[in-house]
């Protein structure tokens, strides 16, 4: 729960600033057209639906607290606008004022709704940043008089859960997310959402000119009568093709005319053919939507002959290229908050994967080349922010080790480190060995190698067992072909694949030294040792704990007599990782045999490992 530390002057006045972005958030929803439809059935204005809104949610907040009281009550009065809910300081709410704020709250937020509309046309942040606004605004009301409720936390986290599935999936899971609830809810003081209100301040100042600008668009009627009623310049229409003269070519035009002449004038013009034409035209560019940045200089023409723009040609020139770098700027501003999401999205993901990397079980030195590795990409990358000299690295890797050790893992891990760090576009791994690359006729090596490649581009291709390839005591094996086309193929895509390598260590020099071109791709080279007893120990408990199941202390035991008592022949042959495996498999079997002769097996039973079950597995 959020410390106190504010007075109710100061809270109110946090309120106050976060009810002002909501208003201005509506206020741009209003201007481009998205609440036409709402206002068409609700028959309110953007701004009346929000007060009434924001004073529901409050209502709600404050009751479910058990805190609507004085205080409460002139803070959910005196923030919005207009009191629309007819909340009152002292005494019983109205009934009516607790039934429609109960019904809006379970309503869709329809402007958070349009929040996200115009998010996923216009690639904008305005629900994720609504959304803030209004939990910034609940947490104010919530600590007022210093005194607030344990019930805060629940409320507004039941309001997230409720509403988040209006916010875009991709705020949802970038911005507004839960990390995002609980460091809201857990801070000593309020925080904004970085980038929205600063930035937003900033655009707004765009805002206020364009909303100026379409303010000198006054559509009225649209009879023909108000050619002669132009304010500025009057005009008049001469043919359908709207050529333009000077009222003194039409004396009547624009002067006082009696009654018979104002009758006569009115005949003419409507009998005329061509001034109909001419008002059907007027009529089909005269659209409610369009502003004058969305008209041709034509179409202004003829709006200024009905008299439904006030403003000057000239002037709408350069009101148009005022707006052309206004915009130019706001798309400048966004595509960097979206920049900037994304290189905190990358980073994030970096982190999760190399939290997962460190939870597995040994490989010390593993761990810690990937991490020297990683840490000189981002040097490379940071110098080349600067347009420093950079050197080139090559991101591709050879894995020595025996089998089981974890080289496909980390292989894996590899290549979606490579993603988020830009080496590469998709971070996927394609796995192989020999029979993968190699054909048996002449010619189809290559085509099996280039087809294999081609799903590999953007991520990482592993070859596993890749010693194999070179066999020079088989003068008719084609692997030096498959090594042939592979670094022929590596050098063609060298902009959007790595390759790793994977084998025996003696095994895997000999590959490298097959061909001249393969060794100098090659200068990165992690050694995989294999697992101590202590680790193999804790690979079978970790896929005990997986499998809820627990192993008794004396089968623990037992198990540990026996990797001990291995030979390095046997260890060889047993396969690390893999080897227990294969022995966690086989002591399900044996507890399933025994299992199964039980009356009446607990659940206890069926969780648990007895010694029994250890015997003649562990080198299986």
């Amino acid at each position: 729960m959020v410390q106190i530390c504010y007075s109710d002057k100061e809270l109110f006045k946090i309120a106050e600033e976060n009810y002002r972005k909501l208003r201005l958030f509506c206020e741009t929803l209003d201007l481009e057209g998205y609440w036409n439809e709402p206002e068409a059935f609700l028959h309110k204005s953007i701004y009346e639906m929000l007060d009434m809104y924001v004073q529901s949610v409050l209502l709600n907040l404050t009751i479910y607290c058990g805190r609507c009281r004085g205080e409460e009550r002139r803070f959910i009065m005196d923030l919005p606008t207009e009191n629309l809910l007819q909340c009152v300081e002292g005494g019983d709410l109205k009934e009516e004022t607790i039934v429609v704020a109960n019904r809006l709250m379970k309503n869709p937020p329809i402007i958070l709704q349009l929040c996200g509309v115009r998010d996923s046309e216009k690639k904008s942040f305005f629900s994720s940043y609504f959304f803030d606004s209004l939990v910034n605004i609940m947490l104010s009301c919530s600590m007022l008089s210093q005194k607030q409720s344990p019930y805060t936390n629940k409320f507004i986290t039941e309001f997230y859960q409720k509403n988040a599935f209006f916010l875009n999936e991709d705020q949802r899971e970038n911005i507004i997310d839960n990390r995002y609830l609980f460091l809201k809810l857990s801070k000593e003081r309020y925080t904004e959402m970085k980038p929205p209100v600063n930035q937003w301040r900033e655009l707004q100042k765009d805002k206020e000119i364009e909303k100026k600008n379409n303010a000198k668009v006054d559509f009225v009627s649209e009879d023909l009568q108000n050619i002669k009623e132009t304010k500025e310049e009057e005009y008049q229409t001469n043919g359908a093709e709207g050529n333009i003269v000077n009222k003194q070519d039409n004396p009547k035009e624009g002067q006082d005319l009696n009654k018979d002449e104002q009758q006569k004038f009115e005949k003419e013009t409507k009998d005329n053919p061509k001034v109909v034409e001419q008002k059907d035209n007027l009529k089909e560019i005269d659209k409610k939507d369009k502003t004058i940045f969305d008209y041709s200089d034509d179409e202004l023409i003829k709006l200024q002959q009905m008299g439904k723009l006030k403003i000057r040609a000239p002037k709408i020139k350069e009101l148009r290229e005022k707006q052309k770098v206004i915009r130019n700027i706001e798309d400048e501003k966004v595509e960097n908050i979206r920049k900037e999401i994304e290189k905190i999205n990358h980073a994030k993901k970096l982190q999760e994967i190399l939290e997962e990397l460190g939870e597995l079980i040994g490989l010390k030195e593993v761990k810690e080349e990937i991490n020297s590795l990683i840490n000189l990409i981002k040097v490379k990358k940071m110098r080349e922010s600067y347009q420093m000299p950079t050197m080139d690295i090559t991101y591709h890797m050879v894995f020595t080790g025996n089998p089981g050790t974890g080289k496909t893992t980390v292989a894996r891990l590899v290549a979606q480190i490579y993603k988020e760090l830009g080496i590469l576009s998709k971070g996927h791994l394609v796995e192989v060995d020999r029979s993968g690359l190699v054909a048996g006729f002449v010619g189809q090596t290559a085509i099996k190698v280039k087809e294999v490649i081609e799903k590999a581009i953007g991520g990482v291709l592993f070859i596993d067992e890749a010693y194999s390839l070179a066999n020079k005591n088989d003068a008719n094996d084609f692997g030096s072909e498959a090594i042939d086309t592979l670094v022929k193929m590596m050098e063609d895509n060298r902009e959007d694949l790595v390759v790793i390598v994977a084998g025996y260590k003696n095994e895997m020099d000999t590959f490298l030294k097959a061909n001249t071109g393969l060794i100098s791709r090659f200068n990165k080279f992690i050694d995989f040792k294999d697992y101590s007893n202590e680790e193999l120990m804790e690979i079978l408990e970790t896929f005990a704990e997986k499998s809820g199941v627990v192993i008794q202390e004396d089968a623990k035991v037992e198990v540990k007599n026996i990797f001990s008592n291995m030979s390095k022949e046997q260890k060889l042959v047993y396969g690390n990782g893999r080897g227990v495996r294969n022995t966690f498999e086989n002591i399900m079997i044996n507890q399933a045999n025994r299992i199964v002769l039980l009356d009446m097996p607990t659940e206890e039973e069926l969780r648990l490992i007895r010694i029994e079950d250890i015997k003649n597995v562990v080198l299986a």
